[in-house]
């Protein structure tokens, strides 16, 4: 191998110098170069450097970049390497490419993995895809039990169940719908408790037990009630009022009288003029021109309030001839001592 050895090569102005050969020695030099070069280029000088910019620069062979841990090396725009890279230290940016061959890093392992299945954590390395917990961007589906611990709101759409288990569910507005079709069925096993009404719309049966509390409506489509047939055989305790439209055939009717429901008793004063102010009338029933006699309530109302019933209108409704008899009773002593005041005198 041929060495040579040259102080200073200037060519003239425009002119190129090629040398051929594999060693080149030159201790100083200017100008631009092309080719390949050895050794490790410490006594260079002019060499712009990094941050390159230009064309893109091929690499061939090792790139060993020593810096501070801070920031060893940057690119700024897109990188192609074809090869290995291997860092030391951290890597930050975005990058493209399956990452198939990528070592070290700290995966998470998700088994039974499927679409729209929800991921739920095992550990701080394994995860799970939930085989009966689906979700596919608008609908979660739950296939078997769960359990809710919270509240579910639901500001629009519609809430689709089938089955409460040992739950309490409390609405505290809006408007409940159940069922879309008139052949549905809500089954509820136990007792429902409905706090303030109810509007039925269509037929509400109860095969087993009943219903208790106040109902509105004439009840004229009401059937199967077998726990006070009529005609009723038995006995019977009705709190509050009841009415009867038509004619009630009563064998014995007592009133509840006993001293111990009482208080402020008095004995009557002088009925008789009282009872001479009444007007026993003949009149007809509006609804069947039947004819009848009795009181006007209206009329009554005016000497005697504590025989008058009173309607839910308010008005005068009824009067209680049972309790007349009191009156009566008091109007006959009366006479009776004067019949024998008058006997006494003759």
């Amino acid at each position: 191998m041929s060495i040579l050895k040259v102080g200073s090569i200037t060519p003239n102005s425009g002119a190129k110098v090629n040398i051929t050969g594999s060693t080149l020695l030159v201790t100083t030099a200017s100008g631009h170069f092309s080719g390949s070069y050895s050794g490790d280029g410490s006594g260079l000088s002019g060499v712009s450097g990094f941050p390159f910019t230009g064309s893109a620069a091929a690499i061939s062979g090792s790139l060993i970049v020593t810096g501070s841990t801070t920031l060893a090396l940057r690119v700024s725009g897109s990188s192609a390497f074809t090869g290995s890279v291997f860092v030391s230290g951290t890597v930050s940016g975005s990058f493209e490419g399956d990452g198939s061959s990528l070592t070290g890093i700290a995966g998470y392992t998700v088994a039974n993995s499927a679409n729209n299945r929800v991921i739920t954590s095992v550990d701080a390395t394994n995860a799970n895809a939930e085989t009966n917990l689906t979700f596919d961007g608008s609908t979660l589906g739950i296939t078997g039990d769960a359990t809710l611990t919270g509240t579910i709101t639901a500001a629009t759409g519609t809430f689709v169940y089938q089955y409460f288990e040992s739950s309490s569910t409390i609405i505290t507005s809006g408007s409940n719908i159940f069922g879309n079709d008139a052949a549905d069925i809500q089954q509820i096993t136990g007792s429902l408790l409905q706090t303030g009404s109810i509007d039925v719309k269509g037929n509400i049966s109860a095969s087993v037990g009943g219903f208790s509390g106040s109902f509105q409506g004439d009840g004229s489509n009401l059937t199967g009630i077998s726990s006070v047939p009529l005609p009723f055989s038995g006995s019977a305790e009705i709190t509050g009022s009841l009415n009867v439209t038509g004619s009630a055939f009563v064998t014995s009717l007592t009133e509840t009288s006993a001293l111990r429901y009482k208080k402020s008793v008095k004995s009557l004063t002088k009925q008789s003029d009282n009872v001479y102010k009444l007007r026993p009338v003949h009149f007809e029933w509006k609804n069947n021109s039947k004819g009848d006699i009795g009181l006007i309530a209206e009329e009554v109302q005016k000497i005697y309030p504590e025989l008058v019933s009173i309607g839910i209108d308010g008005q005068a409704e009824g009067i209680s001839y049972t309790k007349l008899t009191s009156v009566l009773i008091k109007t006959v002593q009366e006479l009776s001592a004067r019949i024998e005041k008058l006997e006494k005198k003759k």
